[in-house]
């Protein structure tokens, strides 16, 4: 199986979100920022990492269905092991973690 790489690149403030180890943490960053890109990389780089199940919690249906999505479709774009399922809103990844979008 050749390298999975997700199609993302941190900008400089971003890079601190993913060296930190820390379960928990707060971001305030300006509108337009690249949190949601950000957390979705970082969510799928622990998903790869350790297998489960995984959740990316929106304030509504509405907005993980039309922002969240589409990046998160993007990011993993070109692995071909992945399994979309669009009703759910649900993605498998090739370890066979799973990822929501609630």
């Amino acid at each position: 199986m050749s390298e999975l790489v997700i199609n993302y690149k941190p900008r400089e403030y971003q890079k601190l979100l993913h060296e930190d180890n820390s379960r928990w943490k707060v971001l305030v960053w300006h509108r337009g920022s690249g949190k949601t890109t950000a957390c979705l990389a970082e969510l799928i780089k622990r998903a790869m990492l350790k297998k489960g199940v995984y959740e990316f919690i929106s304030p509504t249906y509405t907005q993980s269905k039309r922002n969240a999505r589409p990046i998160l479709k993007d990011l993993v774009k070109g692995w071909g092991d992945t399994d979309t399922n669009e009703s759910e809103l649900k993605l498998t990844l090739p370890n066979k973690s799973i990822i929501y979008l609630l």
